[in-house]
Order: structure tokens, then sequence, then C-alpha cells
């Protein structure tokens, strides 16, 4: 169970952000391939109430066999100086907004990513969120092998 939702207020609230998005005018694609058989990176966007609690997910990302190309963790508790410097030395950007709510902390996630050269694929994540070794390297030989595809969700992978 996650700890963060009410799934129809996410829905709902997600649906009225996107929304919003689409009347102001998105600027950026979010396509995963240039041709056939290239997969881009992989980027990962995780929502945790604290730093602390997001370690066993973060190890999770770091374990990949493909690695992602950029983590963002959205956090509501400030981290510790020592800490924050320890999580971006390894490569996750930390933003700190003590207010967020799931769609909101995805899409500033998301934002941060934007700045990327390659924006790849997206997963989202949360603090409870686990991923088996091989997950981003799967998820990558789907849009690899298939251009066309928008989403891929590693529920459904098997």
């Amino acid at each position: 169970v996650r700890r963060f939702c009410d799934n129809d207020a996410i829905v709902e609230a997600h649906r009225t952000y996107r929304a919003k998005v689409a009347q102001d005018g998105a600027s950026t694609s979010l396509g995963t391939q240039d041709k056939q058989g290239v997969a881009k990176p992989a980027n990962v966007v995780v929502l945790s109430s604290s730093v602390d609690e997001a370690s066993p997910v973060l190890r999770s990302i770091a374990a990949q066999s493909f690695p992602a190309q950029s983590v963002v963790l959205v956090h509501r508790t400030p981290a510790s100086a020592g800490i924050a410097a320890n999580l971006e030395a390894s490569g996750v950007r930390l933003h700190y907004d003590p207010a967020f709510t799931a769609p909101q902390g995805w899409n500033d996630g998301a934002a941060l990513l934007q700045s990327d050269p390659a924006p790849g694929f997206w997963l989202f994540l949360d603090q409870a969120d686990r991923l088996e070794p091989d997950c981003l390297a799967r998820m990558a030989s789907i849009f690899a092998a298939r251009p066309d595809v928008g989403i891929v969700s590693p529920w459904t992978l098997r």
C-alpha cells in the first residue's frame, strides 16, 4: 500500500495538472528513441518523505545492470549536509519540497530531467518501491525493440 496517496485524489490532481500543462503549452517531447534498436538512457524520479526513507529504493536503482542516467529524489524532510553531499556525489539530484503532492513531485522531478541532453525514458517511483536488478535493462530493451511504444510499466514486465 502506498503511504502517499488516495489514488482517486492523485489521479484527479494529475489530470488537473496535466490539463494546465497542455493549456499553457508543453515545450518538449517525451520521445524515447531516435530509431529502432537504439535505447536512450533511463531516468528515475523518486518521491519520499525523507532521504533516509528513500535509501532502499535508491540502493535498488544503484544496483541496476543498466544504470540510470539520472536520478532525482523529491523529498519532504531536509537532508543533513553530509548525506546530501554523499547522494549528490553518487549522482542523485535532490529536490526538497516540504509540501509536494505526488503528481506535483513527479512533475517537479521530470522538470529537472528536462535539462538532460538525452531525456530517454522516465520511471516514476516512491520510497516503497524496489526494482529487480534487470528492471531498467528490460524496460530499455522494450523501448529499443519498439520505438512506437510510449509507456512501459515495471509492473507488467514478466
